[in-house]
């Protein structure tokens, strides 16, 4: 059986070196160790590949968090949310965990006909711009929305990234300006 490990190590320059080094046991005929077989292989640059991969996803985490648009991510097969902002909690009234693992049929935030305007957008298109929505909070008012979807892929499944731009105030004082 081998063992693998990976180590840091240093070059007569003083710069670093990853390594990956496997070893395992050369056992004489009654099983007993008597020396050990090792290869070394420089991986560097795949470590330089995963900490690059994972300054960009603490970007975007920091990035999805800060916004002050209500952002979700959603598995596109199921249709179920990953993930929520606070600005998407707070726009719907409901907590994280509330949300994720439901659909946002199943909590009655859309309806029927504008899922499907959403999700032909998507099929079609790949992204939505700035397509304007209804949404049911929790509470059960009826708010407007500026949709923007777009279809990613996050881990090798593919899922929606939706922004909500919350319109409700906005909509109701162009009614009032129209009716006066």
């Amino acid at each position: 059986r081998s063992r693998t490990l990976e180590l840091e190590q240093y070059r007569k320059d003083r710069s670093t070196v990853w390594t990956e080094v496997s070893m395992r046991f050369i056992r004489d005929t009654e099983g007993r160790p008597f020396s050990i077989l090792g290869v070394t292989r420089d991986v560097t640059e795949r470590k330089k590949a995963e900490k690059a991969l994972q300054e960009s996803e603490e970007r975007f985490r920091q990035l999805f968090d800060l916004s002050p648009l209500a952002v979700a991510v959603t598995d596109a097969e199921t249709g179920k949310l990953i993930d929520v902002n606070e600005s998407f909690c707070n726009l719907s009234n409901y907590s994280k965990d509330d949300l994720l693992g439901r659909t946002t049929m199943e909590l009655g935030f859309f309806s029927g006909e504008q899922r499907d305007r959403l999700t032909k957008g998507l099929q079609a298109f790949g992204k939505i711009q700035g397509l304007e929505i209804d949404y049911k909070t929790k509470a059960g008012s009826i708010r407007k929305a500026v949709a923007f979807s777009k279809v990613i892929q996050l881990a090798d499944e593919t899922s929606i990234l939706t922004a909500l731009l919350d319109k409700t105030e906005q909509k109701s004082l162009q009614d009032q300006l129209h009716r006066a």
